[in-house]
């Protein structure tokens, strides 16, 4: 492995080697071979190195971290690793496409001038019964361009898989933001477009695998979620209270959140905060007036049960 590749493909993994294993077979089947994979094993009670072993290939670098350091850290170990010129990511429940990387790489070498950054569709399954859900499309214009304000709005889907970069502009943006449990797929595409152009690919090349127990995912704690968009809308306060309906929509996004974890309270005040900036949107008085009565249901409930 002394030749540098072209593509560094990072995979954090956590606890979940049965999974890993296919993720990392869907790069070894890739039709593009100038690739290594970096694999950073943040779990501590099933660890990966196992697997690794028995796929043998040395195009493959395992890392293990000493303790649980969460997603955001484990790929910015591995970004200090990479020897590539550009960069992609791979959740180690998720796969990519036979044509992923290398569709990918000639739309960079192509424009190489222009962009930084590359990204394209992804298909959604069922994990636990390899169902196929939806293709999750982002609603853009094939071609080059700024996406700060899509990436702001959260309008791009299933970010991090479908992502391919310079690694410069990965180290010049300083990588994932480590105060991120969650959330920071969005954090890392707002400041990756914010100074640059990408390049939206409209092919499906990924396909994301969801699951049905809450939590399962590398950041899908329904706690951390919160936290996330949370720390979203504190970081980027100043671009967001220059575009009152995008953070009218980051008000309803937590708001749901909240109304998961029933706090209505919480929840029907960000809704009429969202509805303040967008009053032409009366959905967010609608949501807020169903969060008011499932407040009233569930105190009412509960006194009767006790």
């Amino acid at each position: 492995m002394n030749q540098k590749p072209k593509i560094s493909v990072i995979i954090p993994t956590f606890n979940r080697p049965e999974l890993l294993k296919k993720a990392i077979q869907s790069v070894l089947d890739q039709s593009f071979k100038d690739f290594e994979i970096i694999v950073v094993d943040d779990g501590l009670d099933e660890r990966a190195d196992v697997i690794v072993k028995e796929i043998d290939d040395n195009r493959i670098i395992y890392v293990q971290h000493k303790k649980n350091m969460g997603v955001s850290v484990a790929r910015n170990t591995a970004i200090k690793l990479t020897r590539g010129e550009f960069v992609t990511f791979l959740d180690d429940d998720d796969e990519y496409y036979p044509e992923k990387l290398n569709e990918q790489f000639q739309i960079m070498e192509k424009y190489l001038n222009q962009i930084d950054f590359i990204f394209c569709h992804a298909e959604t399954h069922l994990k636990e019964r390899d169902i196929f859900i939806n293709t999750r499309k982002n609603n853009l214009k094939k071609g080059i361009r700024c996406f700060f304000e899509e990436a702001l709005s959260m309008k791009i889907l299933n970010i991090i898989p479908t992502v391919l970069c310079k690694k410069e502009k990965i180290l010049q943006i300083g990588g994932f933001d480590k105060d991120f449990y969650n959330a920071e797929d969005k954090d890392f595409m707002i400041r990756l477009s914010k100074d640059s152009k990408g390049f939206f690919l409209n092919e499906v090349l990924v396909k994301v695998n969801l699951s049905e127990k809450e939590g399962d995912h590398l950041s899908g704690n329904l706690r951390f979620r919160i936290q996330g968009r949370e720390l979203l809308l504190k970081k980027y306060n100043t671009d967001l209270n220059k575009r009152p309906k995008i953070l009218a929509k980051h008000f309803s996004s937590l708001a749901f959140l909240y109304q998961e974890n029933n706090n209505y309270k919480k929840a029907s005040g960000l809704f009429l905060n969202g509805w303040k900036l967008n009053k032409t949107d009366f959905r967010f008085l609608k949501w807020c007036l169903r969060s008011l009565f499932l407040r009233f249901f569930n105190k009412t409930f509960n006194k009767k049960s006790n």
